[in-house]
């Protein structure tokens, strides 16, 4: 039960790791190393962190094979919807059933559990 809780909080943290870099991307215009300091830039690499210790601890209970679907699709769903709602990226229904096709295969892959 303890992977499957770290693998949920791995793909929140993947999800806000994308976020934060999207964030820092769009809101600065980097002239030298330095401006890697940003807070955004920061959160963005410390959520990947956290997503890659939260995601190691997942993989002693789950296997590969259905960890790293579920993880990638779940965490394409969650950066779309932010993408959608906080950066105003268009959704195309193209782009929507896409998204379906990835939910509906991580419902497949989790099922056969």
């Amino acid at each position: 039960m303890i992977e499957w809780l770290a693998l949920a909080a791995a793909i929140l943290f993947n999800t806000l790791g994308n976020f934060f870099i999207k964030r820092f991307s769009v809101a600065t215009e980097v002239r030298g190393v330095l401006d890697y300091l940003s807070p955004s830039f920061v959160l963005g690499l410390a959520f990947f962190g956290l997503n890659l210790v939260l995601y190691a601890r997942a993989l002693t209970g789950i296997p590969l094979a259905l960890a790293y679907p579920i993880l990638v699709g779940s965490t394409v769903a969650g950066v779309a919807g932010i993408a959608a709602f906080w950066f105003g990226e268009q959704l195309g229904v193209a782009h929507l059933l896409g998204l379906a096709l990835v939910t509906a295969g991580i419902a497949l892959l989790a099922g056969t559990t």
